[in-house]
C-alpha cells in the first residue's frame, strides 16, 4: 500500500514523496537497528567508515560503509534550489522536483513509482532555497537498482504537457495550504526583507502563482538542462555499500568524463537587516478559528563558510531554546507567561543564513512576546552565560546530531546538506569545534549576530486577532 503525500515545511522546504504504511516504517527500523548497531554478541558495531570523493566530472560521491545494514539510502542532490533562478522563472526548481515522477526519457509517469515499491523502496524529494534533493530509502540488496532508477528519473524528466498541467494543479493546492502556515508566511516574508529587493532568496519558494504558471516545457527544460549538471550534483549512499563499486556504478549513471561548469555561483550578499523591521500578516485560509498570534524574529548571520561556525550555532539554539529548557522559554513561557510556545532555529543558507525565533501565544501579547525575546537577548549580551549551561548544550548539540545520524536516511542527508553547506566539515573537526568552544565564543556570537537595533519581526495572527496593532516599539 502506498500512501501518496505532499507537505509544506514550517522551515520553507517543500516536500514531495510516498511512504508506506506505519507498520512497515516500524519494522524497517528495528531491521536495521538490529543489523547495524546491535552485533549477534550484542557488542556496539564498529563506527562507519566515510570516504568523499570528488568525481571527474565534477560529481560529489559520498559514500558510508555500514557492513550488515539491513537496509541502504540513497540521496541525489542538485545544489539549485529556489535560489537558483529569478522571477520569470520562480517556481521552475520546485516544479521540476514534481515532474521527475511524471514521465521520463524511458518511464511512463508512475512507473518509477510502482518500479520502487516493487523493490520494497520509500522515496522522498524536497526543495528548498538551496538545493533540490531526490532520496530514496530500500532493503540493501537493492540499493544498484535504487540508484540506477533515481538516476534516470532526475536526469531525463520527460516533460510531457499534460502532466505540467498536472503538476501545476497540485502545486497550486500546496500555494493555498502553504498561506494558512505561520511558519512558513514568517520565513518568506523575513527572506524577503532581510536580502536586497530582487535577490532570488526574497522570492516565495514555489515562485509567484503568475510566475508557476507561465512555465512552458522549454523553460523547464532549459532550467533543468543548465542545473542538473554532475558538477552540480552529488550523490550520498549510506548502508551495506562498498565505496569502490558505488564509484563505479555511479560513474556509469554518470558518464560524463569532463568537468562540466556549473551554473556560476551568485555572489555572497550583505543580508539587508539594518535595523528593526516589523511586519503583520493575516493568513489567506485558516484551518480554523483559534486566538492565536506567531511571533517570528529573525537575525542576520553569516554563511557558514567555516567549520567553525556550524556547531557555535548549534550550540547557541541549544542555550537559546532546547525544548521547555533554554533562557527563552525560561524567559517567556516560566517567568513572564506571555507566550505558550518559542523556539529557536538557525537556517544555514549558501548566500546568508538567518537566525530565527518563533514563539506563540495570545495576540494582545504578540509585541510583549517580541520585547521579551529582544530583552532576553539583551540580558545574555550583557551577563553572558555560565559554564556549566554552556556545558549542557555542547552535549545537546552533540546529541542532536549523533541522533541525526542513527538511521542510514538522518545520516545521508547530513552528510549531503554538510557538503553544500561546507564539504570541509567533518565528524572529527565538528567534534574537536564543539569541544573548544568557550563561553566568551558564545557572548561574543552573540553581541555579534543578535543585535536588539538589527533585526525583522513579523507577527502573524488570524481574523479574530486583526484588532492586534501593526506597529509599535517593543523595545
Amino acid at each position: 500500500m502506498v500512501l501518496w503525500r505532499k507537505r509544506i515545511l514550517n522551515d520553507g522546504e517543500s516536500v514531495t514523496g510516498f511512504n508506506f504504511t506505519v507498520i512497515r516504517c516500524s519494522v524497517i527500523f528495528f531491521l536495521w537497528f538490529g543489523a547495524t548497531v546491535i552485533g549477534a554478541t550484542g557488542a556496539l558495531a564498529q563506527p562507519p567508515v566515510t570516504k568523499r570523493e570528488t568525481l571527474p566530472n565534477g560529481l560529489r560521491l559520498l559514500v558510508e560503509e555500514r557492513a550488515g545494514s539491513a537496509l541502504t539510502a540513497v540521496e541525489i542532490t542538485v545544489k539549485s534550489g529556489s535560489g537558483a533562478q529569478m522571477a520569470q522563472d520562480g517556481g521552475a526548481a520546485h516544479l521540476i522536483e514534481h515532474l521527475v515522477f511524471r514521465g521520463s526519457a524511458k518511464r511512463k509517469p508512475g512507473e518509477a513509482d510502482i518500479i520502487m515499491e516493487s523493490l520494497g523502496g520509500e522515496i522522498l524529494a524536497r526543495t528548498t532555497r538551496d538545493v533540490t534533493q531526490y532520496s530514496v530509502i530500500l532493503p540493501s540488496a537493492k540499493w544498484r537498482e535504487g540508484l540506477t532508477l533515481l538516476a534516470e528519473i532526475v536526469r531525463s524528466p520527460a516533460f510531457l504537457p499534460n502532466q505540467i498541467a498536472r503538476e501545476k494543479k497540485v502545486v497550486r493546492q500546496e500555494m493555498a495550504v502553504a498561506e494558512s502556515e505561520p511558519g512558513r508566511l514568517g520565513f518568506d516574508r523575513i527572506c524577503s526583507v532581510a536580502f536586497p529587493a530582487g535577490d532570488p532568496y526574497t522570492f516565495p519558494l514555489m515562485g509567484t502563482l503568475e510566475a508557476m504558471e507561465s512555465l512552458s516545457p522549454t523553460d523547464l527544460r532549459q532550467f533543468h538542462k543548465s542545473h542538473y549538471l554532475p558538477g552540480n550534483m552529488s550523490v550520498a549512499l549510506v548502508g551495506a555499500v562498498n565505496s569502490e563499486e558505488s564509484r563505479q556504478v555511479v560513474m556509469t549513471l554518470f558518464p560524463e568524463t569532463v568537468t562540466v561548469a556549473p551554473p556560476s555561483e551568485a555572489p555572497m550578499v550583505t543580508i539587508a537587516i539594518d535595523r528593526v523591521s516589523r511586519t503583520a500578516l493575516t493568513p489567506a485560509r485558516e484551518p480554523m478559528e483559534r486566538e492565536l498570534s506567531t511571533v517570528i524574529v529573525g537575525f542576520p548571520t553569516p554563511s557558514p563558510v567555516t567549520p567553525e561556525l556550524i556547531p557555535l550555532m548549534d550550540v547557541l539554539m541549544a542555550l537559546l531554546a532546547d525544548g521547555q529548557d533554554g533562557f527563552l522559554p525560561e524567559q517567556l513561557l516560566k517567568k513572564e507567561r506571555v507566550a505558550i510556545s518559542v523556539a529557536a532555529e538557525w537556517f544555514p543558507m549558501r548566500r546568508g543564513s538567518l537566525l530565527i525565533v518563533t514563539a506563540s501565544g495570545r495576540p494582545k501579547n504578540s509585541l510583549a512576546i517580541e520585547r521579551s525575546i529582544i530583552e532576553e537577548i539583551r540580558r545574555l549580551r550583557e551577563d553572558g552565560v555560565p559554564a556549566n549551561t554552556l556545558e549542557n548544550a555542547k552535549r545537546t548539540a552533540q546529541g542532536r546530531t549523533r541522533y541525526a545520524a542513527v538511521t542510514v536516511e538522518g545520516r545521508a542527508r547530513q552528510l549531503s546538506m554538510r557538503d553544500v553547506w561546507n564539504p570541509a566539515l567533518t565528524e572529527d573537526n565538528y567534534a574537536k569545534a564543539l569541544e573548544e568552544i568557550t563561553t566568551e565564543d558564545i557572548r561574543a556570537a552573540i553581541i555579534r549576530y543578535l543585535t536588539p537595533s538589527r533585526y525583522a519581526a513579523t507577527i502573524i495572527a488570524d481574523k479574530a486577532s486583526e484588532r492586534q496593532p501593526a506597529s509599535g516599539n517593543p523595545q
